[in-house]
């Protein structure tokens, strides 16, 4: 049954109009914004044609289930490759080797989505998934670091050993009572997202999450089992950044419609 889905939506795809192809690989706010896809190869020259060569990389050999982190590798190197104007020391197909961190964005940072960030940061803690201070940080950004940033405002980081403290304090403060004030630094452009800052911390927790998700998507038995297994693969590997550059369209675009794609669903635009 799943064979035949896939070829439906393979026959669907190779009889998409060529002219709204770029839907596949441009983020839906910018389709208005930035004239469909001219914003977009406008501010990197060469990123349409390589995410068309990552997303065509994508969607073969659907067959091969196991999924490596030498083939997510392998899929960034093609998503950046000769690709102009991303972040300066960008290395195709290898983990970054320097801190990397980016604002939250205001139009689209949620208290929901706070309070699931600092429960997840809670998780870890309790799990021991870290060394103190080697997991994800929100934050105030250091203005002198760069942008995007690079470093925090010293004594403004909030990791899973803070969420403990406050747990454990004496004046207890919840996950919901500090995201309403993270969310407020949100606004006024003053909270960023540190993702792990340890390079040798990256290899060993992308083989984690990918080890996950070849356990967890065998004994999936039905769609939403799948959805969240997929959905849980995307966010651990969105949040550790292991790349300098180019991990949304590395994970987001071409990483996510393969597993898609793998498991009968629809390719997502």
């Amino acid at each position: 049954m799943r064979n035949y889905i896939l070829l439906k939506v393979l026959v669907a795809l190779s009889q998409y109009p060529s002219s709204e192809l770029y839907r596949l690989v441009v983020d839906g706010k910018r389709h208005v914004l930035e004239q469909g896809w001219l914003g977009y190869e406008q501010r990197e020259p060469g990123c349409l044609k390589a995410l068309f060569t990552g997303l065509g990389i994508a969607i073969k050999d659907l067959h091969i289930q196991l999924l490596t982190v030498d083939y997510i590798k392998e899929l960034h190197r093609t998503c950046s490759e000769n690709v102009q104007n991303l972040e300066k020391g960008n290395r195709p197909g290898q983990f970054r080797s320097k801190p990397a961190g980016w604002l939250l964005d205001p139009t689209t940072t949620t208290l929901d989505g706070i309070i699931e960030l600092l429960n997840k940061m809670d998780e870890d803690e309790k799990a021991k998934k870290w060394q103190p201070g080697h997991g994800p940080i929100l934050g105030r950004p250091d203005p002198s670091s760069g942008n995007p940033p690079r470093s925090l405002i010293p004594g403004s980081g909030i990791c899973s050993a803070t969420i403990k403290k406050w747990r454990n304090g004496r004046i207890k403060v919840t996950n919901e009572q500090m995201a309403v004030l993270i969310l407020a630094q949100v606004r006024k452009k003053q909270c960023c997202y540190m993702a792990p800052q340890y390079p040798e911390d990256l290899e060993i927790k992308a083989i984690d999450l990918v080890e996950q998700y070849n356990r967890n998507i065998i004994s999936s038995v039905d769609e939403d089992a799948k959805l969240n297994t997929i959905i849980e693969l995307i966010y651990g590997l969105e949040g550790l950044h292991p790349f300098s550059d180019a991990n949304g369209r590395t994970f987001e675009i071409a990483l996510l419609n393969r597993l898609l794609l793998q498991n009968g669903f629809l390719p997502a635009t």
